[in-house]
């Protein structure tokens, strides 16, 4: 009998249409609603982090400006990255959420990683490193390294 085939369905930034892109809540939705894979993308900040932004300045997705590389890691986890989205809700109980700050605040990428592989099933990850970067190659040595730190050095 040969192999069914389907579709991976990838939570791009996370469930980035719900719930704020590359938060930690935004990936626990997306591994909640079944989905096959995750991406995001990451750069690094100043003091070397690698994080889960898209964007080189922090403005469209927190209440930060200037770039993901002139700031620290603690720089940016003291911004808001819940606010990015500027519709009002459907009704007022909705400005009311249950929602802990620190979920909604950037997404270290070895963060992301811890919670991949806490996964009790089949995930895949796919990272998009961001160019141009004043750090060269050095993102791409990063992630190898934190790939390997939490064992998925390896296909």
């Amino acid at each position: 009998m040969a192999e069914q085939r389907r579709p991976w369905v990838v939570a791009h930034r996370g469930a980035s249409s719900e719930i704020a892109e590359h938060t930690a809540l935004a990936y626990e939705k997306a591994i909640e609603q079944g989905a096959d894979a995750v991406e995001c993308d990451v750069r690094l900040t100043r003091d070397g982090h690698l994080v889960c932004v898209h964007d080189s300045t922090l403005s469209r997705t927190s209440d930060g400006r200037g770039r993901v590389s002139e700031v620290t890691l603690d720089e940016m986890r003291d911004l808001d990255f819940s606010g990015w989205r500027n519709e009002l809700p459907e009704s007022a109980d909705d400005l009311v959420a249950d929602i802990e700050v620190e979920a909604l605040s950037v997404l270290a990428f070895d963060d992301l990683l811890d919670l991949v592989v806490t996964v009790p099933r089949p995930l895949r990850l796919f990272v998009e490193t961001k160019h141009p970067t004043r750090f060269g190659g050095l993102v791409e040595e990063q992630v190898v390294a934190s790939l390997a730190h939490h064992g998925m050095h390896e296909p």
